[in-house]
């Protein structure tokens, strides 16, 4: 019974995949970097470095480094259960599944600060930090906005979460945060 079950999930729901990337058809060279193309490995293994530089010398750094599956083809980001109409997705604190045109230092990053967000205050955390914060420090990193988020909306995000990134101590950021 359990074992239809799973089967089932992993069948129907595919965005379960993402936690055993490597029984899809990309190749995993460790728990954080797999790519749907060997060869390119190399070229994925780098844009991650930089992006978590990025990352972990600013406010978002994050305490568990992300899983990041790069998919070169749409075929790739469907077998995961999404369209590849965004560049990139993060998937709560499971993982991030980068598409054929997310292969940028900048959308990995953006992604990369969705996932800290995420890992702090859970997958669902809407009700728990307004998405102005989360766009907010996404877009003050990057300078790139989510694929989702109209650039109007987008500036009004960026307005918000920097009055607020001014009234509060960098060592107290992520307490000042829960607060919201």
């Amino acid at each position: 019974m359990l074992t239809a079950m799973a089967a089932g999930a992993w069948y129907f729901y595919k965005p379960i995949r993402l936690f055993a990337p490597s029984f899809n058809d990309v190749v995993c060279v460790n728990h954080y970097i797999c790519a749907e193309n060997p060869a390119s490995i190399k070229v994925a293994a780098q844009l991650y470095a930089e992006a978590a530089e990025v990352l972990q010398e600013s406010i978002a750094k994050f305490d568990t480094p992300p899983k990041v599956i790069f998919c070169e083809t749409s075929a790739c980001v469907k077998r995961f259960g999404f369209n590849d109409d965004d560049n990139a997705r993060t998937v709560g604190s499971i993982a991030i599944l980068v598409g054929p045109k997310g292969w940028q230092t900048e959308e990995l990053v953006h992604m990369m600060v969705h996932y800290s967000v995420n890992s702090r205050f859970g997958e669902w955390h809407g009700s728990k930090v307004p998405l102005w914060f989360a766009e907010g420090l996404a877009y003050r990193l990057t300078k790139t906005g989510g694929g989702d988020v109209s650039m109007v909306a987008l500036k009004n995000y960026q307005i918000q979460f920097e009055r607020w990134y001014q009234s509060v101590e960098p060592e107290t950021f992520w307490e000042s945060a829960r607060a919201l």
